[in-house]
């Protein structure tokens, strides 16, 4: 069967997915059940091990606006990077800049170029830290990424060794040393390859020689790296290119435009009133200052407000990220407090891992005397937005939560905010 869904292409039984150009190889393989030996076979034990990155760059992506970001990919150090005249790529930003959302842009970017390169990435997590050795971890995934991607080339003995070795025993990874030796060689069999790594910062958060290290294992693998974070990036050796990420204005206007497109409350409440549209884009851009964040949690706050009195007094009184995080905080507490019960839990056990089904129904413990206890239990969706823009769900890769979609988990929209909380707990 063949399906065509607007430049997407499907063949239901064989082994291929496109979209927008970016090609995926998927190998399906029924009868015995014994897994075959084939690069893409030994890449789904190597993710299966480690980490797949690819729902959070699916992520990152579906939170750009369109026509935004388009700055950075016309910027003279990007191209110099992706030329490959120098292998670094450093590009710092404040919180809430957008430098997740741009790593998403940058791997679309690249993932088009032609002739197409292997684009490895790195999604650093600070609520989703990987069981064991965060740098093993990240050499499988690149391996396993890698294989994906050159699914038509031969296996090394090595690879095919490793693979044997390690695949019946649930317990153990393979060795990093093994790892990082095959990785240098098929690296070095790509005639162009590039590795995106976002938030260094999020990797082993506060350990800055575990982030040393991981760029250093990145510098041995020989090929062009792109690392975002809140701080300049550890490199110790080669050409270094730097381009700053921030929020553009003309990003954040529209940005905003499109934002208040999507709220309704907010398009009823500003239909009438000739100009106060452009106002709100005007004000919000104003307070940007050089983040997306801003904006967008001010949105937040605005979209509960029933007259234009009270979006002007948001939109007036927020100054600093402190200052929303303040306001918006205040409002909950005021709306629906039994919501600070999820803030709570994400703040305190922040290193358990709870599905959404799981995180609804201990909610709805809170009101719950009798009955049956999922009568109380409200949706994520109304969770959500009694959050305000500060909680949302994403996938998780160790949680797989009974009743619910597998892998949904709550956490803050930023790490900014559990930052906040800290500091006035």
């Amino acid at each position: 069967m063949e399906c065509d869904l607007q430049h997407a292409v499907v063949h239901a039984g064989g082994h291929a997915f496109s979209y927008n150009k970016i090609s995926i190889i998927l190998h399906f393989h029924q009868g015995s059940g014994e897994q075959e030996t084939t690069r893409a076979g030994i890449a789904r034990f190597l993710l299966s091990k480690s980490r797949n990155y690819q729902a959070d760059h699916d992520y990152a992506l579906g939170q750009r606006t369109p026509d935004t970001g388009g700055w950075f990919l016309e910027s003279a150090e990007y191209n110099q990077w992706k030329s490959r005249a120098g292998r670094y790529l450093e590009c710092v930003g404040v919180p809430g800049a957008g430098k997740t959302v741009m790593s998403g842009i940058i791997i679309q970017d690249l993932q088009l170029s032609d002739p197409t390169p292997v684009v490895l990435l790195i999604y650093n997590n600070a609520y989703s830290q990987a069981v064991g050795d965060p740098q093993q971890i990240c050499l499988l995934s690149l391996l396993g990424q890698l294989l994906l991607q050159t699914a038509s080339a031969s296996i090394s003995q090595e690879l095919a060794a490793i693979y044997n070795t390690y695949r019946s025993d649930k317990n153990r990874l393979p060795e990093i040393r093994k790892a990082r030796y095959i990785l240098k060689q098929e690296l070095a069999s790509a005639p162009y390859s590039f590795i995106v790594l976002d938030a260094l910062d999020e990797f082993c958060v506060g350990n800055v020689t575990a982030q040393k290290q991981l760029i250093g294992e990145l510098w041995d693998l020989g090929t062009s790296v792109l690392v975002t974070s809140r701080h300049a990036a550890p490199f110790t050796a080669g050409v270094r290119v730097s381009c700053p990420i921030v929020a553009r204005d003309e990003d954040v206007r529209t940005y905003v435009a499109a934002t208040l497109k999507q709220l309704s409350l907010l398009r009823d409440i500003t239909k009438p009133r000739k100009g106060f549209v452009m106002e709100l884009i005007d004000g919000n851009v104003s307070k940007s200052d050089t983040i997306f964040l801003r904006p967008k949690l001010m949105l937040g706050s605005m979209s509960k407000c029933s007259n234009v009195v009270e979006v002007r007094r948001i939109l007036r009184a927020s100054s600093s990220l402190d200052e929303v995080y303040g306001t918006l905080f205040a409002q909950i507490r005021q709306a629906t407090p039994w919501v600070f019960h999820l803030f709570y839990l994400l703040l305190l056990a922040r290193d358990t891992e709870m599905g959404e089904r799981a995180v609804l129904q201990y909610l709805a413990c809170d009101e719950w005397e009798e009955g049956d206890l999922n009568d109380r239990v409200r949706t994520a969706d109304e969770v959500i937005a009694a959050c305000r823009g500060l909680v949302t769900t994403v996938m998780h890769p160790r949680v797989v939560d009974e009743g619910s979609e597998a892998g949904l988990v709550f956490q803050f929209c930023h790490l900014s905010v559990r930052e906040y909380l800290d500091s006035i707990t």
